[in-house]
């Protein structure tokens, strides 16, 4: 009998403590410890510091703590085998990047950088962040060599046929998604960790951005956004997550919950 492609995925909506990474690393690791039965969690853009941080982003402490925050879920992840996708601001050569770093059994198999850098509108991402467009290489991090590029592919432990992208917020805007390249090289499913505000008729933009990305990619995606404690500015953030397949709506949150949340999905990649 063939051998079914099922990818138990989860979008967790932590809630943020703005500039405080162990906190959030806590809160990272009490939502993991909630459920244990999927196999991939992805959390928000820039989950172990919050993403509406500012200048403070220029701060080495907030830096340093950050890693600290991820060592903490890097030695949590030795208990499970599970897939887990967790963000923070990373220096590279005096450069900042906003990446996402995937994490399973102890090890950071890898880091994505954000491609597209918005600098319009309430968004002034390109005063922190450099593009990491160009990032293709390995650093020591935490003392494992890590490799760092966007497009970088996952295998789930259980079905190495099922490949997993990361692409970060705005990427998905952008006329060229980076998911796209990462499902011409075989990604069934994309991971995207956001950071997206709520203005009138946006949750409905971003529901038909997700299903139709999906559908014309042929793939399962799973996009999830900051929500409680993300904004101390004039920003309002829901905790939108949604999962798709194909065009079809798995799941969605409802949003502007005060605690932590999560909404679940099995998604079917039989090829």
């Amino acid at each position: 009998m063939k051998q079914l492609n099922l990818l138990n995925v989860s979008c967790v909506i932590p809630k943020v403590y703005l500039g405080d990474p162990k906190k959030n690393a806590d809160e990272i690791i009490k939502c993991l410890k909630k459920d244990k039965k999927n196999s991939v969690f992805v959390f928000p853009e820039l989950s172990i510091t919050g993403y509406t941080c500012g200048d403070l982003f220029f701060q080495k402490r907030l830096l340093d703590s950050a890693l600290d925050g991820l060592d903490k879920i890097v030695k949590y992840s030795n208990k499970s085998f599970n897939l887990i996708t967790v963000g923070l601001p990373i220096s590279i050569n005096g450069r900042l990047y906003n990446v996402a770093a995937f994490i399973q059994e102890g090890k950071i198999l890898g880091l994505v950088p954000k491609i597209y850098i918005p600098e319009n509108q309430e968004y002034y991402e390109k005063r922190w962040f450099t593009s990491g467009e160009d990032l293709d290489q390995t650093i020591t991090l935490l003392n494992q060599k890590v490799p760092i590029s966007p497009y970088l592919l996952f295998e789930d432990r259980i079905n190495p046929e099922i490949k997993i992208g990361i692409e970060i917020c705005e990427d998905l805007w952008a006329p060229e998604p980076p998911s796209t390249i990462l499902a011409r090289n075989g990604a069934l499913v994309i991971l995207n960790p956001s950071a997206s505000n709520e203005v009138i008729l946006k949750s409905k933009y971003r529901l038909d951005l997700v299903s139709q990305q999906s559908a014309r990619l042929d793939c399962g995606y799973c996009y999830v956004s900051s929500g409680y404690g993300e904004s101390t500015q004039d920003l309002v953030f829901g905790g939108d997550a949604i999962i798709a397949e194909r065009g079809v709506v798995l799941a969605q949150s409802d949003r502007f919950q005060t605690k932590s949340s999560s909404i679940e999905a099995q998604l079917d990649l039989d090829i």
